[in-house]
């Protein structure tokens, strides 16, 4: 089974670097790339991708781009190469086809990414395996609704211990605050029910 995969971004030197890297890993393959948002969905209404690699386009934001490409290839699946801090409040809240920013990604990282996503699991990084057990079952009762002292109870920690956790949770899915991270979780979810 082979990967097709677009890349989307407005830097040329950035596209052809991960165009470099990919072309030499088996599986991978055709490619596409885009600089702008109107190319970006033309080229995906042509390759129709597996996968698609999505980076800064100038004046789109990101959480509008991938409405647009998920409209129109409900089937692919999108990693963000944008940093973190662009369009964190939109992408967060997104479909579960859409994962998180690997914008810091080793070219090792890169490729084991795109591999677990093509085969149906979590990005590396992700909001699964990204995070420890511990810290996904505090995710688990933080996306509940749950209180710091009722988490704190029902995993027999302190209310610092806690807090700890959420920081800690929050840095690595890289989100502001409990509702964003609840956003991410919920997502997560949805992701793992649609893989089974």
């Amino acid at each position: 089974m082979t990967i097709s995969i677009l890349v989307a971004d407005n830097r040329a030197i950035v596209r052809g670097s991960i165009l470099d890297i990919l072309a030499g890993q088996p599986g991978f393959g055709p490619f596409a790339e885009a600089g702008d948002s109107d190319d970006v969905i033309a080229k995906a209404r042509a390759l129709r991708p597996d996968i698609i690699l999505l980076g800064p386009l100038g004046g789109a934001h990101p959480a509008e781009t991938c409405r647009h490409l998920l409209a129109e290839l409900p089937q692919a699946k999108i990693l963000v190469l944008a940093a973190p801090e662009e369009g964190a409040n939109g992408l967060a809240s997104l479909a579960p086809r859409v994962w998180r920013y690997i914008g810091n990604a080793s070219a090792e990282q890169l490729v084991k990414s795109i591999q677990a996503v093509g085969r149906g699991e979590a990005a590396t990084g992700n909001a699964g395996p990204g995070l420890s057990h511990r810290e996904r079952e505090v995710l688990e009762l933080l996306a509940s609704g749950t209180s710091n002292k009722d988490i704190a109870h029902s995993l027999f920690l302190s209310e610092n211990t806690v807090k700890t956790h959420i920081r800690s949770i929050l840095e690595k899915l890289h989100v502001r605050n409990r509702t964003q991270a609840a956003a991410y979780a919920a997502r997560w979810a949805s992701f793992r029910e649609e893989s089974k």
